[in-house]
């Protein structure tokens, strides 16, 4: 195969795009024999695969539509990595309507995410946006509980309208600024005197971004979404979107208006500085209480969901005065993704059982030692206990902020990491030292497909936490060629 240019980066969008419509058409032909969630979820395997082969052999370019380049490659990389094990996840999850539809809408979805980090023009990035989002929109109602979600995909469709509105509006408010459409043109034509509505439209785009990727306030959808869509598809919208929601994040908001030739003391700076930091802070600071109160074990993970995307935006808050700010944020977005799945999993596995609230898990371990090993693993490493990813991960982002001027923030973010510890290891708790309606129960049967995920995913987590360095430097790789 012949990698030269943009070849295989094209490529890779043609096996992607053709192979959701092989997925889709030779799924119903083959449900007919009752083989259609396996070809459905072979097929998808295969296509996630190759494109994530494609994608690591293919050559840095850049154009005015399109820059792939290190960025793009890690933020994809993680995107196709998450596509992978949730694809492999559906294959043993039951609560799926429409198999062939579900296995191709992912796909197409997971375009949509590859394109953000790669557009180097505005209409690209929002046309990317909305091929993430509107395949996403039908995902979310796809479950055999067809009243919880289609509620869920209403309420998530509402909210991803709007955050495509705002981030229209605020891109049309800098194309009419600086007459360009292409990011760098629109980086070198911003003015140091901003006026009002070039406030207005930074504010617009922090909004639109922000409801995707759960900042407080923008996160109402989150907990109603993920606890009626199929589990599935709650862990596709808190990993592979939320890295691709980050990503648009890192190439507008801090490509574009915060590392620019501007002085340090103008007054874009800190506006913009002390905006991502206070929806930084509130954002940990609510997740955090808020899953705390939560009965229902998904929807803790959902609000848990919410905190780690303040932890993500404290990088790229501190970033605007030290680039190791987005590389620890880019780190983190790569142990939480892993963690994270692990966790959704093992939730959706005890769900199966009949476990919804956190009263159900006591004593769950005496149906499955080894999902319940695994989920310990995945929450005390979204806890960030030393060893683990999540560990690493914060402190990288703790040492950021210090060094990014924002002890303060620094200092939230660890004493949130430390309270978070009261919600997981609650859980944690009840599954390992509670009695409960388990005890008299045999071992329950664990999925192939989910016995894949999990030994993957606690490899990773392990790996992340004790290896660190060589992940942090692919980061580091990625915010160099995104500032250079």
């Amino acid at each position: 195969m012949v990698f030269d240019g943009f070849v295989s980066y094209e490529l890779m969008f043609t096996v992607l795009g053709f192979g959701a419509l092989v997925v889709y058409l030779l799924g119903r032909e083959l449900e007919k024999y009752d083989l259609g969630k396996m070809s459905s979820a072979m097929l998808t395997l295969g296509i996630i695969g190759l494109s994530f082969l494609l994608l690591l052999f293919a050559p840095s370019e850049t154009t005015s539509l399109f820059a792939f380049n290190e960025f793009s490659k890690y933020v994809g990389a993680v995107i196709l990595g998450c596509s992978f094990l949730i694809s492999l996840a559906s294959w043993g999850y039951s609560e799926i309507e429409y198999i062939p539809e579900y296995f191709a809408l992912l796909s197409a979805s997971t375009i949509g995410m590859l394109l953000i980090p790669i557009a180097n023009n505005l209409i690209v990035l929002y046309t990317a946006w909305e091929l993430m989002s509107i395949p996403a929109y039908a995902l979310v109602a796809l479950k055999t509980n067809r009243e919880e979600a289609t509620e869920a995909a209403f309420k998530y469709f509402i909210f991803g309208a709007i955050s495509s509105a705002l981030i229209l509006y605020g891109m049309s408010i800098f194309y009419g600024v600086t007459g360009t459409l292409t990011i760098p043109s629109l980086i070198a034509n911003l003015k140091s005197d901003w006026k009002v509505i070039e406030y207005i439209g930074i504010i617009t785009l922090t909004a639109g971004f922000g409801i995707k990727v759960g900042i407080i306030p923008f996160h109402m959808w989150i907990p109603d979404t993920y606890q009626g869509a199929p589990l599935t598809v709650s862990t596709f919208l808190t990993t592979s979107s939320k890295n691709a929601g980050f990503g648009a994040i890192a190439k507008v908001l801090i490509l574009g208006l915060t590392f620019t030739t501007l002085p340090v003391t103008s007054l874009l700076q800190f506006p913009v500085r002390n905006l991502l930091a206070i929806l930084a802070l509130i954002t940990m600071i609510g997740g955090n209480i808020f899953a705390l109160a939560q009965k229902n074990v998904i929807r803790m993970l959902a609000y848990s969901s919410i905190t780690h995307a303040g932890y993500i935006l404290v990088g790229i808050t501190v970033a605007t005065f030290n680039k190791d700010g987005l590389t620890a944020s880019l780190f983190h977005l790569l142990t939480y993704s892993f963690s994270d799945i692990a966790a959704f999993i093992c939730a959706a596995f005890f769900l199966s059982l009949g476990a919804k609230t956190i009263d159900d898990y006591n004593g769950i371990t005496d149906r499955s030692r080894f999902t319940s090993f695994i989920m310990t693993f995945a929450l005390l490493s979204l806890a960030g206990v030393p060893g683990l990813a999540g560990f690493a991960s914060k402190l990288f982002l703790f040492f950021a902020g210090i060094d990014g001027n924002m002890l303060w923030l620094s200092i939230a973010l660890a004493l949130n990491s430390a309270f978070s510890l009261g919600y997981y290891g609650r859980l944690i708790k009840r599954m390992f030292m509670h009695e409960g309606k388990w005890e008299t129960s045999s071992e329950s049967a664990l999925p192939v497909s989910y016995i894949v995920v999990f030994v993957s995913s606690f490899v990773l987590v392990v790996i992340l936490g004790v290896r660190p360095s060589l992940f942090v430097n692919l980061a580091n790789n990625a915010t160099d060629v995104l500032l250079s």
